[in-house]
């Protein structure tokens, strides 16, 4: 089975917008992760401060 040109226009156009959506997806997650880190720790900062 040989690799055309057209497959590899295919393969850009498809893998391209699906990289983007994961990195951007991943990056959100990391985000929400650090948001609920800070409001479990901002509790437990204010205790240690009284």
């Amino acid at each position: 089975m040989s690799i055309t040109q057209n497959d590899i226009i295919v393969a850009f156009i498809v893998g391209i917008p699906v990289a983007f959506y994961l990195g951007r997806l991943s990056t959100k997650l990391m985000w929400f992760r650090a948001t609920t880190e800070e409001k479990y720790s901002l509790p437990e900062f204010v205790r240690g401060r009284h």
